[in-house]
């Protein structure tokens, strides 16, 4: 093998693994303090905020809906909603939220790095986690332009 080859391998093989991650998003019970959830306005553009949560049963229902995400084919679709679960250790984990592919799901990315890691869930169970919050899939999920 050359070694402008063997670059390139090391290369490409270096970034596919050193900017994705195992699974989804590591959201601990008990650890979150809040969520803010936000749709985006493209026509603008700028994030509207919906609401930022602090009932911990109801950010417990969305992050393990989040938690049961399945890695998805990336695509160049923009977000329409944002999430962010702010953890007690102060750290926070932002999700691009977006209307899935395939029928009854959503889909939403970890941005990582420069890389993004696509999942996606079940649609009925994010919706019924988002309506804990006041909020209905539809303000999160249509696309304003």
């Amino acid at each position: 093998m050359s070694v402008i080859r063997a670059i390139a391998v090391t290369l490409m093989l270096g970034c596919a693994t050193a900017a994705t991650v195992a699974g989804p998003p590591v959201l601990p019970a008990g650890q979150i303090e809040s969520v803010e959830i936000a749709a985006f306005d493209w026509s603008v553009p700028r994030e509207v905020p919906l609401v930022t949560g602090t009932d911990a049963a109801a950010i417990e229902t969305l992050a393990a809906v989040i938690r049961s995400g399945t890695p998805t084919a990336g695509h160049k679709c923009r977000d329409t909603g944002k999430l962010r679960f702010h953890l007690r250790d102060g750290s926070v984990v932002s999700l691009g939220i977006l209307q899935g592919h395939q029928a009854g799901f959503v889909e939403y990315k970890v941005y990582v790095g420069e890389a993004t890691e696509w999942f996606h869930v079940d649609e009925s169970a994010f919706a019924a986690a988002l309506a804990r919050f006041g909020v209905s899939a539809p303000q999160l999920l249509t696309l304003r332009r």
